[in-house]
Parts: C-alpha cells; sequence; structure tokens
C-alpha cells in the first residue's frame, strides 16, 4: 500500500473510475492503480478545494513504480462531463515575453489575480521588456490573469508548445476548462441568439495587452480512442492543445541584404554575411534537413531539459517533412511592366522566409538549424563535418557541444500554425 498526495486543482485531477485512477508518471506514462472506496467518493463529487490522500493499492509486477514521485500531478486527459473544454487559437508578438510558459515564481497560479482590475489593452504592460528579470512577462500568465479575472476564479491554460524568449506565433493553439453554468453568464432567458463563444473571444480580446489576441474560440469536443496501447487505456478523451496536435509549422524570417527597414528590426534577422550567403546554396543545404534525423546536435540544454521535466533520456528523433526558402515579395516596393515584377531597389527585396513542416521540435531546434545551416553556406562549417552532425551522431557519440555553430537569434522566429487531424479550419 503506498501514500500518494494529488492536488485536487481542476486541471491536474486523476482520472478516476468506479474502482480506478489513472495517473502519469514522470516519463508521460499513463498508470492505472486500484483506490479505496473513500478517495472514489470524493473524487466523483469533484470537490476541488482540498487536495486528497491516496491510499494505493501497487501491483506487485509494477515495474513502473521505480519512477513515481510521491506527490503526483496529472493533466486531465480522459473526458470530464462536469466540464467544458474549450480551444482557440492565439497570436502574439514575442519581443516583450520571456517565452510562452508561466515562470516559475509569477502570480500567474495565485487566486488574488482575480480580484484585480482589468488592465487596458493598450497599457504599458504591453511594451515592458522581457528582459527586466524583476518581472518577466509570460504569454501564459497573460491569458491566465485575464481568462481568472473574467470568471472570478482560476483558470488554467494549456499551450501546444514552449516558444523561447522574443520567438513570435500566429496560429499557436491553447485549451481550458470551464463548468457549466459558466457558460451561461451573459444569456438572457429571452434571448435566443446569444452566442457563447464569440462573445468571450470579444471581452478576452478586450480586456488583453495590445500584443496579445485570441481568434477562432470554439468548443472542443472529446475523442473516443481505442486500441491506443499498453500505457494509454481505451476511453473518451479529452481534446489536448499539445498531445492532439498532429504537426507544426514554423518560419524564420531572413534580410540577405544590407539594409532592412526598422519597423521589421523584431521579427526578422539582418544576416551580418549578406554579400556571402548565396540563396540557392542555402536552400540546397536545408533540404537536407527533410526526413526522420537524430537531431541531438541541433537540441539545446539537453541535459538542463531533462532537469527541469524529470524526463530522462527523452528521444531526440523527429521528422521534418518539409523545408522551404521562400523570397517574400512585397507589392508596395515593385512595379509591373507586361505583367512581370521588377524589383526597385528597396530593402525588402532581400527578405527571405524559412518554413519547416515537422512533427515537433526539441528546445531550440529551429533556431539551431538555421544558424547551422547558414554557417556552412557561408563556409565556416565545413559540409562533412555538418553530415556527420546530421546523420552519425549516435554514431560518433555526438552532443550537442560538437556543433560549434550558434543558433539563430530568436528575433526571426515564428510559430506559425499548429495542425489538428479532428479540424482542419481551425
Amino acid at each position: 500500500m503506498l501514500r500518494f498526495q494529488v492536488h485536487a486543482f481542476s486541471p491536474y485531477l486523476p482520472t478516476v473510475t468506479s474502482s480506478t485512477i489513472s495517473i502519469i508518471n514522470r516519463h508521460h506514462r499513463t498508470i492505472t492503480y486500484s483506490i479505496n472506496e473513500s478517495f472514489r467518493h470524493k473524487a466523483t463529487m469533484g470537490d476541488d478545494e482540498n487536495d486528497y490522500v491516496v491510499n494505493l493499492t501497487v501491483p506487485n509486477n509494477d515495474t513502473e513504480l521505480q519512477h513515481q514521485e510521491k506527490e503526483v500531478k496529472s493533466p486531465r486527459i480522459f473526458y470530464d462531463p462536469f466540464r467544458i473544454r474549450y480551444r482557440c487559437r492565439v497570436a502574439y508578438d514575442g519581443y516583450s515575453f520571456s517565452g510562452f510558459q508561466l515562470q516559475r515564481g509569477r502570480v500567474g497560479g495565485d487566486q488574488s489575480i482575480v480580484l484585480t482590475k482589468k488592465n487596458d489593452s493598450n497599457s504599458s504592460s504591453s511594451s515592458r521588456s522581457s528582459k527586466d528579470n524583476n518581472n518577466p512577462r509570460s504569454v501564459q500568465e497573460e491569458l491566465e490573469k485575464v481568462f481568472s479575472q473574467r470568471f472570478q476564479r482560476l483558470v488554467r491554460v494549456v499551450g501546444a508548445g514552449r516558444t523561447d524568449r522574443g520567438v513570435h506565433a500566429r496560429g499557436q493553439a491553447i485549451h481550458f476548462d470551464l463548468y457549466h453554468n459558466e457558460t451561461n453568464i451573459n444569456r438572457s432567458k429571452s434571448s435566443t441568439t446569444y452566442n457563447f463563444e464569440p462573445d468571450l473571444e470579444r471581452r478576452i480580446n478586450g480586456m488583453l495587452p495590445s500584443d496579445i489576441r485570441i481568434w477562432n474560440l470554439a468548443r472542443a469536443f472529446p475523442i473516443e480512442l481505442t486500441d491506443t496501447g499498453k500505457y494509454t487505456p481505451t476511453g473518451m478523451y479529452n481534446w489536448n492543445a499539445m498531445r492532439s496536435s498532429t504537426s507544426k509549422l514554423y518560419s524564420y524570417r531572413i534580410c540577405i541584404g544590407h539594409a532592412m527597414h526598422p519597423s521589421d528590426r523584431h521579427n526578422r534577422w539582418q544576416l551580418p554575411w549578406a554579400t556571402i550567403i548565396n540563396p540557392d546554396r542555402l536552400e540546397q543545404i536545408l533540404k537536407l534537413y527533410e526526413g526522420e534525423h537524430a537531431f541531438v546536435c541541433f537540441a539545446g540544454s539537453l541535459e538542463q531539459q531533462e532537469k527541469k521535466t524529470g524526463i530522462i533520456g527523452r528521444s531526440t528523433v523527429r521528422n521534418i517533412h518539409r523545408v522551404q526558402l521562400v523570397k517574400e515579395i512585397n507589392t508596395m516596393t515593385t512595379t509591373t511592366n507586361n505583367n512581370n515584377m521588377i524589383d526597385v531597389g528597396d530593402p525588402s527585396c532581400h527578405y527571405y522566409r524559412i518554413d519547416f513542416f515537422l512533427d515537433g521540435a526539441l528546445y531550440k531546434m529551429v533556431r539551431n538549424l538555421v544558424g547551422t545551416a547558414l554557417d556552412v553556406c557561408r563556409d565556416w562549417l565545413d559540409e562533412e563535418t555538418f553530415s556527420d552532425l546530421l546523420n552519425r551522431p549516435s554514431e560518433l557519440k555526438y552532443t550537442r557541444k560538437n556543433n560549434p555553430c550558434k543558433p539563430a537569434p530568436s528575433v526571426g522566429l515564428t510559430l506559425e500554425r499548429v495542425f489538428y487531424s479532428d479540424n482542419i479550419e481551425f
């Protein structure tokens, strides 16, 4: 018999059936245990104000037990009929943010935030620099603060992925849970045309700072999974912004020229080697990333991430479906002559965008891919070494330390879209 403390706050309640409890260990594996009657009663009643101490009867042959921590926080992945899950897209200018994820020690999870007055959408908070170490901003913090103010309780937000300091997003995805009575707050008994989702989207955008906006807010319906494998029981699962995603599109914007418009300095990197970068050769190098590779030499701070997340030996194999180098044409700086586009020498004529279509990315992976490709293109790194870093890291026992190239600055990176199979219009 083991004793676990399970936090009862709604997004982290474990999955409870009539006789079992399913939790997720630090290796992201679902384990099911039998539970005692008293906890089963409390859990099904939905008491969210107290933490539960659970007596778990553990099978003797459970080999995962040695990895289990005494304090377990598990995201709610099974369908919960007492809550309604919503999802939406999020766009933000990452310049003044320390990243998407809520920073440790911040007040984003403090109940006191629900009692504060809402910020003006054009307040100075939107222009505050993320480099202010005394008050770093995160996108998740701003979203949770506004949703909590709106519903006068702490509302947790889960994103499809973490973006780094200074990285932008156009089509990030999030989900959050509401109770049934909270979806009828402004519904008039005499009104039959009231639509909760558009109204909530409008109100939240009015409360958010000007460098964050949400759009396409809609209900996320649960999904039934069968034959899910050893670690995922069959059943109805909540749609999850992170777990339900199938692929992502990242874009990195560069300027291969001697000048760049000042207004683009926060979302584009002006290359310091403009005269020696050949776009055709750069495209050929980028194409070598396509396919499945172990990107251990292009992942940042693997050991630090293992200590932070508790996930040891995480796979570095990722699949990049397609890489494209696109020349961005500004129609305001071109003229038409016999239906042909003619450059007129504006700095934007040297604007390029690198698109990465991939299943998922490791920490700083896209920025490392761009930085390394540019170093190979300018002959700072030879192609043989580049090939070893990409194709033979396990054989040569390479790590990130064997890659001498620096990551490209975060200013040029944008998470363009997170894709889902259940609704291509989302």
